[in-house]
């Protein structure tokens, strides 16, 4: 048995044929959840989670019903990054403020439109 992994694009798998397999070769795709471990690979699994969705009739569209729908977006902790990243981002977001700032200066003075 031969192992080939590959990555799903634009709804389409395309795997490339390993060099001793003859053209004629018909293989078997299987598409699972997990990795078995005897190729080497951990073992995956992709189980979903439960989460109790709203229906579209139970969401309300009024004021307060939106309120508290943004309050409960913002309530959600943002992923913790490590220093590094954290600095890299900051860095980021600097260097596009200056750029921006630059840019903006530029229309002002009649540089670009």
């Amino acid at each position: 048995m031969i192992t080939v992994r590959t990555v799903i694009h634009d709804r389409r798998i395309g795997v490339p044929a390993p060099e001793d397999l003859p053209d004629g070769t018909e293989p078997v795709l299987t598409i699972g959840t997990e990795i078995a471990e005897d190729h080497g690979l951990p073992t995956v699994s992709y189980a979903m989670i439960a989460i109790d969705f709203m229906t579209e009739d139970e969401q309300g569209d009024d004021p307060g019903e939106v309120e508290r729908w943004v309050d409960d977006l913002r309530s959600i902790p943002p992923v913790p990054d490590s220093p590094e990243k954290e600095a890299e981002r900051r860095a980021w977001e600097e260097t596009m403020s200056r750029f921006n700032i630059e840019a903006v200066r530029k229309q002002f003075e009649g540089g670009t439109s």
